[in-house]
């Protein structure tokens, strides 16, 4: 699966240039998200198409707010990533994002 991560941008001159999105391929478990799993995004996203995904690979979400949110290609479509749940327990760890459809 290819995650596309864009790095902050910077201003040069004074003019603000977007950071150049940088791919790299990851392995991840991708599953329908369950209704129960659209509750916890805001109201304007859960009509949208939606993936959860298991991976041991670092995500950024849109509503953590810090960065930009990295973009999944799932499927042949973009996917944002719009949470993450951190399962660091020793044992098996991972992250549970939750994948919702960019719009074209």
């Amino acid at each position: 699966m290819t995650l596309k991560r864009k790095p902050l941008g910077s201003y040069v001159d004074g003019v603000w240039i977007e950071g150049n999105p940088v791919a790299t391929t990851i392995l991840a478990s991708v599953q329908p998200a369950k209704p129960e799993d659209l509750q916890s995004l805001p109201e304007n996203r859960r009509a949208l198409a939606t993936y959860k995904v298991y991976t041991d690979a670092e995500l950024f979400g849109v509503l953590e707010g810090v960065r930009n949110p990295d973009i999944l290609v799932i499927y042949g479509e973009d996917y944002e990533i719009a949470q993450v749940g951190i399962w660091q327990n020793g044992l098996v760890n991972h992250y549970k994002a939750l994948a919702v459809r960019v719009q074209p």
